[in-house]
């Protein structure tokens, strides 16, 4: 029998560690494969902030991306981002650019400080060329204060 951690990849990319967050919090209930995104941009302290907000800004991707597992292997790959500039983080748009035609299905998860993340749902399905199965945002301050549920998330997969 196929278990459910045998069927879901998570995939995040995190520069503050809210991300992250998420990605262990869904492991906690769901027994997920978690994956990082590493990349070799500089985006730490205050240059890697502003270069991270001008990568968002203009859509850019990340030149180069690490990650451990094929997104093909899994039934549903949850995605979560953080918003830069209004726009998902550049190495989620360079991963799910390389990944495009090995998502089966997905669910975007987005961490943000305020402000709307639209774009980031549009860019996504645009990219993917389909509807995610499920989109969900979260405030960064909601994320710190341990005041998220997602436990409802994952209920049409049982």
């Amino acid at each position: 029998m196929i278990q459910m951690k045998d069927k879901i990849l998570v995939v995040y990319f995190t520069r503050s560690g809210t991300s992250e967050k998420i990605a262990l919090e869904l492991n906690k209930h769901y027994k997920c494969i978690i994956d990082k995104i590493e990349v070799n941009d500089k985006l730490g302290g205050v240059y890697g902030y502003l270069r991270a907000a001008y990568q968002g800004k203009n859509r850019i991707q990340s030149s180069s991306i690490d990650v451990k597992n094929n997104p093909g292997e899994y039934y549903l790959t949850i995605i979560v981002t953080p918003l830069w500039a209004g726009n998902m983080s550049s190495p989620v748009r360079a991963y799910i650019n390389k990944y495009k035609n090995d998502i089966n299905s997905y669910g975007l998860i987005i961490t943000h400080k305020g402000g709307s993340y639209e774009k980031a749902v549009k860019d996504t399905e645009e990219i993917l060329q389909k509807k995610a199965l499920f989109t969900k945002a979260f405030k960064e301050k909601h994320i710190d204060a341990g005041k998220i549920d997602i436990m409802d998330l994952l209920k049409f997969s049982h």
